[in-house]
């Protein structure tokens, strides 16, 4: 794209895109929208950033901090990274128009939290809360207690790979009424608040119900702080 400075005969490349990258000028690219207090895209970023990169699958958003709120709906995240494997924190993230949103959270009555990483692990810096079921998982990393609490009316935590559900010197803080959690390699270590029954919990995205505690590697560590712990058979 070209532009001519203003009444002058003289003419600038403003965007160009080639085989070695991609240049813009900003007041061509974007503009800065008073009324909303944000800056815009004038281009596709996307179509730029492809043509720039000469790659099909570029560019990958790569989340590395999440924070949601769902309002009265259901919340379902995957984090499909698997090159980097920095895996994902729930945390605190600032707001383009100001203040900051924390944590996961679908407080509503029948709604759902779904939380998946393919590759690094899961960690919950901040309360991860749905009003009925909470579902972590990884494929290959560990579900780790970093400030947060995981709270629902189920729970379902499955680590993959050599992961665990927490430590052996930092559990997984909860506050749910039924757990069901699996580990393929790691322990499982959970701190939960309030009474807790040991059942099969169908996790939030509607796949095959897991079934009690099965920790594949150090074994489990299940501590009740306030009632009392139960299982169902």
């Amino acid at each position: 794209l070209a532009a001519r400075r203003g009444s002058t005969e003289t003419i600038s490349d403003v965007i160009v895109t080639g085989s070695r990258g991609a240049f813009a000028v900003y007041d061509f690219a974007a503009f800065y929208e008073f009324n909303t207090d944000r800056a815009r895209w004038i281009i596709d970023p996307f179509a730029f950033f492809k043509r720039g990169f000469g790659e099909d699958r570029f560019p990958v958003p790569d989340v590395t901090t999440l924070a949601v709120s769902g309002g009265t709906g259901s919340i379902y995240v995957t984090e499909l990274d698997t090159t980097t494997g920095d895996g994902l924190t729930v945390g605190t993230v600032n707001l383009p128009a100001g203040g900051t949103l924390s944590g996961v959270v679908a407080a509503s009555a029948n709604q759902d939290v779904s939380l998946k990483v393919q590759a690094g692990d899961l960690r919950v810096g901040a309360n991860v809360t749905a009003g009925r079921t909470v579902s972590l998982e990884t494929t290959n990393g560990s579900i780790l207690g970093n400030g947060g609490t995981v709270g629902g009316t189920n729970a379902t935590l499955v680590a993959g790979g050599t992961g665990s559900i927490g430590t052996s010197g930092s559990a997984l803080s909860t506050n749910v009424g039924t757990l069901a959690a699996r580990t393929t390699d790691g322990g499982i270590f959970i701190t939960n608040s309030g009474a807790l029954t040991v059942g099969t919990v169908t996790p939030a995205d509607g796949s095959t119900a897991i079934a009690g505690l099965t920790a594949g590697g150090t074994g489990a560590d299940i501590v009740v702080d306030g009632g009392y712990l139960a299982q169902t058979i």
